[in-house]
Order: C-alpha cells, then sequence, then structure tokens
C-alpha cells in the first residue's frame, strides 16, 4: 500500500504505447515528471494536457510542498531515480514553492532540474526562485492547447524527458520477400 493518499500523490494513467528510447544505453524506465501544485483544477489540467501530448515520461501530481518532499524521501529509501523534471508552483499554502526549492537544494547530491510555474509574472519573484536555486521559471499556460504545447516543448530543454517515438518507416522495407 502506497504511503501517499490518493488526494496527494497521483500518477497520470498513460494511455499511450510502449516504445522504445532512441538514446543507446538509455534506461528503459523512464524517470517521472513531477508536478507540484494545490490546485485541483491545475492538476486536473495538467495530467489531461500531459495525456494529449507525446511526452513519454510518466506524469506524478503531488499536492503541495510536504507530499513532494515526503515522496522523494520514499523514492530514495526504495533506492529508486530522482524524477526526471520538477515542475513546481510557488503559490502553495503550508510550505510554498521557494521553500521547497531551498531544502531541495541543501541535499547532498540533488540535482534534479527544478522549473518554477506561476499563475503571473511578478515583480522580484522570478529573482527569488532563481536565488533558491530554480533552474527555470515560467507562467502556467492558460489554455488547452498552451499546456500541451508546453509539455511538447520540454524534451527540448531537458534531455531526460522524452518524446513518444515515431513510427520508424525503415524497419519495413516493401521489397522483400515474405
Amino acid at each position: 500500500m502506497s504511503q501517499f493518499p490518493l488526494d496527494d500523490a497521483r500518477i497520470a494513467p498513460d494511455r499511450r504505447p510502449a516504445a522504445p528510447l532512441r538514446r543507446e544505453g538509455a534506461a528503459t524506465e523512464l524517470r517521472p515528471i513531477v508536478l507540484v501544485d494545490d490546485s485541483d483544477i491545475d492538476l486536473f489540467i495538467a495530467t489531461q494536457c500531459h495525456a494529449r501530448s507525446r511526452i513519454r515520461n510518466p506524469l506524478v501530481v503531488l499536492r503541495g510542498g510536504g507530499a513532494f518532499l515526503a515522496y522523494l524521501d520514499d523514492r530514495r529509501r526504495r533506492k529508486l531515480a530522482p524524477p526526471a523534471l520538477v515542475l513546481l508552483d510557488l503559490d502553495m499554502p503550508g510550505l510554498d514553492g521557494l521553500a521547497v526549492l531551498e531544502r531541495l537544494r541543501m541535499q547532498e547530491g540533488f540535482s534534479t532540474p527544478v522549473r518554477v510555474m506561476v499563475m503571473s509574472h511578478c515583480d522580484g519573484r522570478e529573482h527569488d526562485a532563481q536565488a533558491a536555486g530554480a533552474d527555470a521559471f515560467t507562467s502556467k499556460p492558460s489554455t488547452v492547447d498552451g499546456y500541451v504545447q508546453f509539455f511538447e516543448q520540454l524534451p527540448l530543454h531537458w534531455e531526460d524527458v522524452v518524446f513518444i517515438d515515431e513510427p520508424v518507416l525503415a524497419e519495413f522495407d516493401p521489397f522483400v520477400s515474405l
């Protein structure tokens, strides 16, 4: 039984077909993308948009900074690889995004990239997030298409986030007799 109540941690269903990775020597199990937010609506929309995107990494959604830190502790105890990427909301009750970032950067060996997401840019917030250790800072997409596009852009910036491989037509040779 999972230590995380269903309200705090969910893995988005992966309705996409399994596809091999193109990188040689890459592990067959992809590390998850973790989305940490306190808004049920944002989590739901992101989950649905992730499913519509071509991103192969599973999406884990966690409600709040405390749930995220507990999730990381559990992965370490079970000797699982860290997430490929963390998408972190700044404005959360209790342990907010800045406090989570500061704790992450104090952990020895934590190198997972963290992309901070906010509803809107405000003066000083980007600077505060970068000072706390954020690798990137962005506004949350405001449309479904924007969110799908957001997920589809991730592999261009983060090497451990991968697309579903496109079918390789070269494997089929119509001139070879059966």
